[in-house]
């Protein structure tokens, strides 16, 4: 900070903006997947400082300049994190680069009103409230509350910091990133107030011990209790391949391919009790469908297996020609059925208002039920892709199961950043419900994570036909409830309410004339 007090008086006007780009700029280098020359658990450890330059030009702002600042934050970090966005847009609707990107930015501007809104806030209550206690209230409500297009959370950061992460059951993955906040903001406090420094890096680094010390022991407990339950052999198959350039499309899957590599896999591993291929990995199915081609039928499913295979395909109503992102169960005696129809649809590529369809032009329909497929005896419950971003669906689906599979296709994503953050998602799914969870992904990454957010077993990308991958392992069931599987979202609502009711305050006082912070 004092390398600005060097600057002449004009630049210096420029600091607070050069404060929140900075931190905006470090929370896009922890993010996973963005800067891979480092591991991601050692990326992880700068979100717990990266907020404190944003922080202090907030506490040095008026409301509507620290709004700015705000916005200025999250705009650097979603350029840099989400930059594989535009490049989506134009692998999968053809659009121009420069059209895609213009595009891009203005999603990413709107986004950025989350963290205006939230610095705002902030600098509305302090200092009437604690910095350390303002910043995260009001950033938990924020973040909870703020709608996006792709979801991204600050305590994504920190999918490999198990300890830290393992506080996701306590309220979901918001209660991480208020964590963060709180110990940046503490930070901040320190450098703002210029007293009490020594008292403040102690009540920083004390949390920061206990966090991580409490975190271990719950992942011990959680430990302890996957190695006393059942196993499940699964086993999943990997057969896409990244899209690459700007105009390619995501190639198309090849149903030979994944018959193929399910009977080496089983030859290699034995029958297994579950095989998993990802999302759309088989092109139609009526969704009145009871039963396998028969043998010689060239759209056969089941051909060099045997296990009972639980797959992603387009279910098609005979009557209606409404499609649906759906998932489907072969039992080993060739029975079969649709068992899961996806029920968060993302915008524009797989949901459109009624008024902008037409026969042409006409995309997937919601799916209705949550109920988990049973294999075995035991409760699958399954949801789809983008679904795994919200962490309410899941926990639905969570409290019915005793494992959890996602099935996803990020082939259109190519070779960005983009497939270790829908992995990032994925970890504190597991971690929120407490129940192993099987991610198979076309193109990758796929992944077998337990109950305590610890990654099994990890495929990399396919970048062509030679990197197709198969893999198994044992998936334990547990049956009980976590702690956010019965309170859900209680906390971030509570903190949502107590900053509405704080800022009601606020403008109660400013009503009566009382001088608000400058």
């Amino acid at each position: 900070m004092i390398f600005f007090d060097l600057l002449p008086p004009r630049l210096r006007r420029c600091r607070p903006v050069a404060l929140a780009a900075l931190s905006g700029v470090g929370v896009a280098l922890a993010a996973p997947g963005v800067l891979s020359v480092a591991p991601p658990w050692a990326m992880a450890w700068l979100a717990w400082i990266a907020l404190v330059p944003l922080l202090v030009g907030i506490s040095e702002s008026s409301p509507p300049k620290a709004a700015f600042l705000g916005w200025v934050a999250s705009m650097m970090l979603q350029v840099i994190a989400m930059s594989w966005f535009p490049g989506l847009m134009a692998r999968f609707a053809g659009l121009p680069p420069g059209l895609a990107i213009g595009l891009g930015l203005t999603i990413f501007a709107l986004q950025a009103l989350g963290w205006a809104i939230w610095a705002a806030s902030l600098r509305y209550l302090f200092p009437r409230w604690p910095l350390s206690v303002a910043a995260p209230l009001t950033f938990m409500a924020m973040e909870y509350a703020m709608p996006l297009l792709f979801p991204f959370s600050l305590g994504l950061t920190q999918y490999c910091n198990l300890p830290l992460a393992q506080v996701a059951e306590a309220g979901g993955i918001h209660v991480v990133s208020a964590l963060l906040v709180a110990f940046n903001a503490a930070v901040a406090h320190g450098i703002v107030s210029k007293t009490r420094r020594w008292q403040t890096a102690i009540l920083a680094l004390s949390m920061m011990v206990l966090i991580h010390g409490g975190g271990w022991g719950r992942m011990v407990q959680i430990r302890n209790r996957r190695q006393s339950a059942a196993p499940m052999r699964m086993g999943w198959v990997q057969a896409g391949v990244i899209a690459k350039g700007w105009q390619a499309g995501a190639e198309q899957i090849n149903l030979t391919d994944y018959q193929h590599l399910s009977h080496i896999l089983e030859n290699d591993v034995g029958p297994l009790d579950l095989v998993i291929w990802p999302e759309k990995a088989v092109g139609l199915l009526l969704r009145t469908a009871r039963h396998d081609y028969g043998l010689s039928h060239p759209l056969r499913i089941r051909k060099g297996f045997t296990s009972p295979l639980l797959f992603g395909v387009t279910s098609v109503d005979k009557a209606s020609r409404e499609i649906r992102n759906a998932a489907a169960f072969l039992q080993p005696d060739d029975q079969l059925g649709v068992v899961y129809e996806k029920i968060r649809l993302i915008p524009y590529s797989e949901w459109l208002p009624s008024f902008l369809e037409s026969r042409e032009n006409r995309r997937y329909r919601p799916g209705e039920s949550m109920e988990p497929v049973q294999v075995g005896g035991i409760s699958v419950g399954v949801f789809i892709c983008f679904e795994s971003t919200f962490p309410s669906h899941v926990r639905t689906i969570g409290r019915r199961s005793s494992v959890l599979v996602n099935l996803s296709d990020d082939t259109w994503f190519g070779d960005t950043a983009e497939p270790e953050q829908h992995l990032a998602h994925a970890v504190f799914r597991a971690i929120e419900n407490r129940r192993d969870l099987l991610r198979v992904s076309g193109g990758g990454i796929s992944a077998l994570i337990g109950a305590t957010g610890e990654i099994l077993s990890l495929s990399s990308l396919n970048r062509s036909h030679d990197d197709f991958k198969t893999g198994w392992g044992l998936v334990r069931r547990l049956e009980e409830p976590s702690w956010y599987g019965t309170i859900g979202d209680a906390v971030p609502v509570v903190s949502l309410l107590v900053s509405t009711m704080g800022l009601g305050l606020r403008l109660r006082e400013r009503r009566r004339g009382r001088p608000s912070p400058s």
